[in-house]
C-alpha cells in the first residue's frame, strides 16, 4: 500500500471516529434531557470515553485475530456503562 493511501485510510478512520463521537454526544444530551441518564456527566467526555473504548476493543480484536472477544467484551462494557450512567429509579 502506498504511503498516501495509508494516510488516507488513517484520515478516513479518524473521520469516522469523530462522526461516531459527535453522534454519541448528541444522543447522550437527548437522553439527559429525557431524564434517562445522569445530568452530571459531561456529554463530550462521555463520547470521548466511548471512542477510546471502541478503539481499544478494535485493537484487541486486531491483535488477537478474533471477533468473539470484541463482541463479548463490547456487550459487557455496554452493560457496565449503562449501570454507571442510568438515572436511579
Amino acid at each position: 500500500m502506498q504511503l498516501t493511501n495509508r494516510f488516507s485510510c488513517i484520515f478516513n478512520g479518524q473521520e469516522i471516529l469523530w462522526l461516531m463521537s459527535y453522534y454519541v454526544e448528541e444522543k447522550f444530551k437527548e437522553a439527559q434531557q429525557r431524564g434517562e441518564v445522569k445530568k452530571d456527566i459531561d456529554p463530550d467526555f462521555f463520547a470521548f470515553h466511548i471512542s477510546v473504548l471502541t478503539e481499544g476493543l478494535m485493537f484487541v480484536s486486531a491483535v488477537t485475530g478474533t471477533e468473539s472477544s470484541l463482541i463479548a467484551n463490547g456487550e459487557k462494557i455496554a452493560q457496565n456503562l449503562w449501570t454507571m450512567i442510568k438515572t436511579e429509579t
